[in-house]
């Protein structure tokens, strides 16, 4: 892109808005596409449960966790899509009196991250250094550091959801199975609230299913 070029502030701004509406409408793309991945996951998950194939399920329900951590990265993508053309709206009023842009921490953080999401990044990457040439951005250091340490339980974390996924997923499904379906010794008590379940009452049930 070479926006920036004897072009005035409006002019940008419209460049710039079209360019990131290209890239609103190709998140939700995405997100149509992992609902419905998702959905089969969660359908295929209630299966292999049903089938009593409890490991196969929670290799599922791991899926599951991931896809709906991405559909959130997605959704907060487009908020930082939002904030951005929001606060490029406003800049292009204030130049329009002086002239010029001016520096928008705003603008900055939320092109921090927008340039580390792969399905913008090509594009967020392009804009990234339009802005800094118009003055709204300066040179972002980068804090893939803070990422980092964000990250740092999240393997942890999957592990700690993946039972209380999977719990979700085959809720209200157990008192519809055949009696049969389950060991008569190890019957559960589907009406049991799943809020008020601790870890070893879970972990109990699961183990049930494995049996």
């Amino acid at each position: 892109m070479n926006l920036f070029n004897r072009k005035k502030p409006e002019e940008i701004v419209r460049e710039w808005d079209r360019a990131l509406n290209r890239e609103q409408r190709k998140i939700d793309r995405e997100l149509q596409q992992s609902k419905r991945q998702v959905q089969k996951m969660e359908a295929d998950c209630k299966k292999m449960a049903k089938k009593n194939q409890v490991d196969a399920a929670k290799v599922l329900a791991r899926q599951v966790i991931q896809g709906r951590k991405g559909m959130n990265r997605l959704h907060q993508t487009k908020a930082n899509i939002n904030s951005v053309q929001l606060n490029m709206k406003q800049q292009m009023a204030m130049a329009k009196v002086s002239g010029a842009f001016e520096k928008s921490t705003q603008v900055m953080k939320a092109m921090s991250k927008l340039v580390r999401v792969p399905e913008v990044m090509k594009t967020m990457q392009e804009l990234q250094r339009e802005m800094m040439k118009s003055g709204v951005i300066e040179e972002m250091m980068n804090d893939a550091l803070d990422d980092a340490l964000g990250d740092e339980d999240l393997e942890q974390e999957t592990d700690d959801e993946v039972n209380k996924v999977l719990e979700e997923i085959i809720s209200g499904q157990l008192d519809k199975m055949p009696t049969n379906s389950l060991p008569a010794q190890q019957s559960l008590d589907a009406n049991v609230e799943s809020e008020e379940e601790d870890e070893q009452a879970l972990q109990e049930r699961l183990q049930s299913l494995r049996s």
